[in-house]
């Protein structure tokens, strides 16, 4: 089973109401900050890291635990800013653990952006694999070249218009199309 996730936006901090007449005492709330939770999900405990970013990630990770899903992310960045933080997040998520911890005004920063962004150019989004609880995680920037309708620019051409506007026209039509088809052929197989 797949769970995907679709956002534009990042996690906000949870706020929880906690009945003190129920009897489970496991139950602890009364965090605050950055500081773990308990909560329970269908009867279990479940330990979150924190109400927020890391909150998310431990329920994602627990969902897959639970349920077998493979998790499935898409970010949709409003501006270059917004992606390059999302990229810079996810990366170091995935160096958790390691010495290989990433400052974001590093010269190997400067190097992995230009990666990400040839990256972007070739298939349209950048993947990061195994980060913040998803299985795979697809940055993709502000969404206007994705489109769920079938554009035909030719109908949009008058009919005395030259060769050259008719091939341009042609051309535009043909790479939003391939930008559509590299990224739901790789969601396609993520899902298979």
């Amino acid at each position: 089973m797949s769970f995907v996730c679709l956002s534009d936006g990042d996690t906000n901090h949870m706020h929880i109401y906690q009945d003190r007449k129920l009897d489970n005492k496991k139950m602890d709330v009364r965090s605050y900050g950055n500081r773990g939770i308990n909560i329970i999900i269908e009867n279990k405990l479940v330990k979150l890291t924190n109400q927020g970013k890391l909150g998310t990630k431990d329920l994602l990770l627990n969902l897959k635990k639970r349920y077998n899903t493979t998790n499935l992310g898409f970010f949709i960045a409003d501006d270059a800013r917004h992606f390059n933080n999302r990229i810079w997040s996810a990366m170091v998520d995935q160096s958790k653990g390691s010495d290989d911890y990433i400052d974001f005004y590093s010269e190997e920063w400067a190097e992995i952006k230009k990666a990400n962004s040839a990256e972007y150019r070739k298939n349209k989004c950048v993947i990061k694999e195994n980060a913040l609880g998803y299985d795979e995680f697809y940055v993709v920037k502000n969404g206007k070249t994705l489109s769920t309708e079938a554009e035909d620019l030719l109908d949009t051409l008058e009919e005395d218009a030259s060769k050259g506007k008719i091939g341009s026209a042609f051309k535009r039509m043909s790479k939003s199309k391939k930008t559509n088809k590299v990224l739901l052929t790789r969601f396609g197989k993520a899902v298979a």
